[in-house]
């Protein structure tokens, strides 16, 4: 299984640039440096995280094999994928008015703000060397000026045109999270049409509905190819996760404008507790989203959210410690984000539950936490305005409230600034898979017994050996081609 797969494995990391002189980063540089050089990286931070015990010498040498070649391949693929995005980027450069960037762009303290930078002064470089590989977030501002949901999906006076939304769209099956009440990990979930739910947003609006209604996880782009709604930011482009499915597909990887296995392979919607579908999607929610129990080669990561004021998200972090960005194409968002240094805190004082929120008022049992306090002072809080985009980093944990009404649209990718997250992620989850059944061991063979971890890894995380194994050859496989 996985000693197998990493014996056989290579692969390559492909980040582009906005800056044709960019340097091929290092594999320091890309964090993808085998785990026993890495310890203060990822692996520390996971275990942090989780205040589980590191991987075992076997793992990382067997991880070893998988990581050293990846500098000497990244080196040659860098240079033939740079001149494309960087014409990308250079078309990406619209200037927006004034009096859209009069916010500052250096970080006032931690607890009150992340940067804000607008895309016309942050190359690709910059932000791979000040946020992506520093796994750091950031507020992006102009990405937004010429997508076509900002003209049709807005109103005049700036809020959610629902009415073009659920004319164009409105036989689409959408799954909907009641948002009332704090719930823990799982919130109530409504199967509608997107005209049902702006049915609802009518109702709702009149004071005929209290109830506070969040339709998460559409899979938009994928529903509705033909329809442009937006492009992805250059930044954003090598998206590993998202090429994976547009393959699977059999269609090309779109990155310009986006258009919407075996017993052992994880399929969407296969976890076992589905939760409450996250902002930027959480763990074990694996692409499941609206479109929960489709085939996974119908799946994607490109979601669009559309929230009332007053709807959230509780507190989580994203599926496989992927990247996520999030658009506000309009409305108003308040995220809070924890750094993964400090997640142990978040834990009861069994270390096996998550607090839901930040807001220890909110919480019923609330000295089940004891540390939850001590998390909150590390805790960063930033508004987010209309037309910004958010980087959030991988292993950052947060909740995200709507301001206002809100539509926003969100993508979680893998790269090779972090795909060492989602491996360290998977080994964890296999110690613990184990720990869970190993009381099964003794009636059953050593396959039986893989095959049950592997089962439920793909419950509990949406991955396991197989799927990374199938995801692996299919990116070396696209990573091959650009080298010939």
């Amino acid at each position: 299984m996985l000693d197998q797969f990493m014996t056989d494995a290579a692969w390559s990391a492909t980040p582009h640039s906005c800056d044709a002189n960019v340097a091929a980063p290092t594999a320091t540089v890309l964090g993808l440096q085998p785990l026993s050089h890495s310890a203060s990286s990822a692996d520390a931070q996971l275990q942090a995280t989780t205040g589980r015990a590191k991987s075992t010498a076997a793992q990382q040498a067997q991880q070893d094999k998988v990581f050293a070649p990846l500098a000497d391949v990244h080196a040659s693929t860098f240079a033939a994928s740079a001149a494309q995005t960087d014409t990308l980027c250079a078309n990406d450069h619209t200037s927006l008015p004034d009096k859209a960037v009069q916010r500052s762009t250096t970080c006032p303290k931690p607890q009150q703000g992340i940067p804000v930078w607008h895309k016309d002064d942050l190359s690709y470089e910059q932000f791979v060397q000040r946020f992506m590989q520093p796994n750091l977030p950031v507020m992006i501002q102009g990405l937004t000026v010429d997508w076509q949901a900002s003209k049709d999906w807005v109103t005049a006076d700036n809020g959610v045109n629902v009415d073009f939304i659920a004319h164009h769209f409105g036989q689409a099956q959408v799954m909907v999270s009641d948002t009332t009440r704090l719930n823990v990990g799982c919130a109530p979930r409504l199967d509608m049409t997107v005209a049902e739910f702006a049915q609802w947003w009518k109702m709702h609006k009149a004071g005929q509905d209290d109830r506070l209604l969040y339709l998460k996880d559409w899979h938009f782009t994928n529903e509705f190819p033909d329809y442009k709604a937006y492009h992805t930011p250059c930044y954003f482009q090598e998206d590993w996760l998202n090429e994976f499915y547009d393959i699977r597909q059999r269609r090309p990887p779109q990155k310009g404008h986006m258009a919407g296995s075996a017993d052992d392979t994880p399929q969407a919607g296969d976890a076992a507790d589905k939760g409450d579908a996250q902002e930027g999607v959480a763990d074990g929610d694996m692409g499941g989203g609206s479109n929960a129990g489709c085939d996974v080669a119908s799946s994607d990561y490109r979601f669009v959210y559309l929230g009332c004021k007053g709807t959230w998200t509780p507190l989580h972090a994203d599926v496989l410690r992927s990247y996520s960005w999030s658009t506000n194409v309009t409305g108003r968002k308040r995220w809070k984000l924890l750094p993964p240094q400090s997640t142990h805190l978040l834990y009861d004082r069994f270390g096996r539950e998550m607090a839901a929120t930040f807001d220890i008022g909110k919480l019923e049992g609330r000295d089940r936490f004891p540390n939850l306090e001590k998390a909150c002072q590390h805790t960063i809080e930033c508004i987010q305005e209309a037309g910004e985009t958010i980087f959030v980093p991988s292993g950052w944990h947060h909740t995200v409230e709507n301001l206002e009404d809100t539509l926003s649209i969100n993508h979680n990718w893998l790269n090779g600034y972090n795909i060492h997250w989602a491996v360290a992620l998977l080994q964890q989850e296999r110690t613990d898979a184990i720990a869970c059944i190993e009381d099964c061991r003794e009636g059953c063979t050593e396959e039986e017994f893989e095959h049950l971890v592997q089962r439920n890894m793909a419950a509990n995380c949406g991955m396991n050996y197989a799927f990374m194994d199938t995801f692996m050859h299919v990116i070396l496989e696209r990573e091959s081609q650009l080298l010939r």
